[in-house]
């Protein structure tokens, strides 16, 4: 049990006693866990499927239409629950390492897109002669915060080949390669999300349209990868409701474990103005969760299923809302003590170089 367990687990008896001794306190806590925030999934908790990602048709998934893939044009995709658990599943890197190309092809990405938004900076100006001007040496291993790769440039001899030296890249820790620049949820959400992808069903089958997406603004419209075209999905009461929104992402949102059923809370207490009511607060019994509606696993865009993220930035809104996630609504985020390693951060750097505000 790490600090953060400990914290959550004292302020959950100290709040507990409190409502057990004032009805009326327990009955606030009971309508803020019926709370329509707290219905929404939270992004840590949802497995994403990338429609630009490029082990679709490669190695995962099935394309109907195979040579309108290869032209570029509108094509049906058809995925299993085995190929949704792969797309998903986090990748980890070890050292020594391997090739920016071949880490690329691993995590379905572009080679360039991985060497301008996962390398450090120091890694972007390449290896040169001197260090004066800011370059790297060869052999030396770079990483930086914030950045989920380290690099190392070795010449390309090494690699049986000719020209400028090569990168070798690995991970600094788990990826995931639904997620921007790699980044995998806040420390806060612990590292459960390292086998969210195992919970998938092996036996679900959807059949997706994917489209071309246009790059804009140029003199004549280029390709830029693919988004999806949302089918929509079953609401809690059985209805279908259709989509047909463009989406990068398809999501699929997973039950919680909260507080309450970690430690297996069968105490129940008394709400003033509800006769006969007893509550065990920590379930979220009403969050939005793949599967709800009878409708078995299904993907939907982040708009229909109202997915919710959280910040990190400068504020107290994603810790607040971080808690109220894990205790079912039934603690504050004031009430909880932040543990000595948490810090507001920064998924990008801003424009300018400019760092954000540090409280």
């Amino acid at each position: 049990m790490d600090e953060l367990d400990g914290n959550l687990l004292e302020a959950w008896e100290r709040v507990w006693a409190r409502c057990e001794a004032d009805p009326d306190e327990a009955r606030r806590r009971w309508l803020r866990s019926g709370n329509k925030m707290l219905k929404r999934p939270p992004r840590a908790w949802c497995l994403s499927v990338r429609a630009s990602d490029h082990r679709i048709g490669q190695t995962y998934g099935y394309i109907e239409d195979e040579q309108a893939w290869r032209r570029g044009g509108a094509h049906a995709v058809v995925l299993d629950g085995w190929h949704i658990q792969e797309l998903c599943r986090p990748v980890f890197i070890p050292k020594p390492g391997v090739l920016l190309k071949e880490a690329a092809a691993i995590l379905g990405r572009d080679p360039a897109t991985l060497a301008q938004w996962w390398m450090p900076e120091r890694a972007k100006r390449g290896p040169g002669r001197s260090r004066r001007d800011g370059s790297v040496a060869l052999f030396e291993e770079i990483t930086e915060p914030g950045r989920v790769l380290g690099v190392r440039f070795e010449p390309a001899r090494i690699h049986r080949s000719r020209g400028v030296p090569k990168a070798v890249v690995w991970t600094e820790r788990a990826v995931d390669p639904g997620a921007d620049c790699g980044v995998g949820p806040h420390a806060l959400w612990g590292t459960l999300w390292h086998w969210f992808y195992q919970r998938v069903d092996e036996g679900m089958e959807v059949e997706l349209e994917r489209v071309p997406r246009k790059r804009q603004g140029t003199a004549r419209d280029s390709a830029a990868g693919w988004s999806w075209v949302c089918p929509g999905r079953v609401d809690e009461r059985g209805r279908r409701n259709p989509c047909g929104r463009l989406a990068h992402r398809l999501y699929l949102p997973l039950p919680m474990m909260t507080l309450g059923r970690w430690i297996g809370e069968r105490r129940t207490l008394k709400v003033a103005g509800e006769a006969g009511l007893h509550w065990r607060p920590g379930q979220a019994a009403g969050l939005r969760a793949a599967g709800a509606g009878g409708g078995g696993m299904q993907l939907a865009c982040a708009r229909c299923w109202q997915v919710r993220s959280q910040t990190f930035t400068n504020d107290n809104g994603g810790w607040d809302e971080v808690i109220g996630y894990l205790s079912g609504g039934f603690l504050y985020g004031r009430e909880v003590r932040k543990p000595d390693w948490f810090g507001y951060e920064r998924k990008r750097r801003r424009k300018g170089g400019k760092e954000g505000r540090r409280d």
